[in-house]
């Protein structure tokens, strides 16, 4: 009677959700299906995988509560998994979809200092400056772009923000 458990039913059960995953009108399957394998023992090593994909899932569902709920799990349960920081980045961007701003910045300024080579963290510092110039702290926003430069994936998107403030701030000067 191990076969239904065994390792080829595993191997179907990822390949399914992944399968699902790709189609918004799956997605709740693919959501049953990595439950049921987080509850498989021989997968262990893969846990932290299929606890982010849950949060990731729920996170394109739109249920940002759920989503935090299954990345606080992942941090908590997995803390040397190699999603930790795209983890992090993540919980404050469902903030950051809820125009909940302060929770927003304090999660992305966290993980900003704990893990700040990673592109997770230059994502997150590029949020935080939006998010501050929105607020009209221009000065704030500008000094954080201005941290990115030579560090962000997309310098001409960069470029383009700080040259913007620049001059915003120079006609408020005049």
């Amino acid at each position: 009677g191990q076969f239904p458990q065994g390792q080829y039913a595993v191997q179907a059960r990822e390949s399914l959700a992944a399968v699902y995953e790709e189609d918004k009108s799956t997605r709740i399957r693919a959501i049953q299906l990595y439950r049921q394998l987080l509850s498989e023992p021989s997968t262990a090593e893969r846990h932290h995988d299929y606890q982010f994909r849950l949060g990731l899932l729920n996170l394109k569902r739109g249920e940002l509560d759920q989503a935090r709920y299954e990345f606080r799990t992942l941090l908590k349960d997995y803390p040397d998994s190699a999603h930790i920081a795209e983890t992090h980045y993540l919980v404050g961007y469902s903030y950051y979809l809820e125009e909940r701003y302060p929770l927003a910045l304090a999660i992305f300024d966290q993980l900003s200092q704990r893990f700040p080579d990673t592109i997770h963290a230059q994502q997150a510092r590029f949020f935080m400056a939006d998010t501050l110039e929105e607020q009209g702290q221009v000065r704030d926003a500008l000094r954080i772009f201005e941290s990115l430069e030579g560090r962000y994936h997309n310098e001409e998107i960069l470029a383009t923000r700080i040259q913007s403030l620049r001059s915003r701030l120079r006609r408020s000067v005049r």
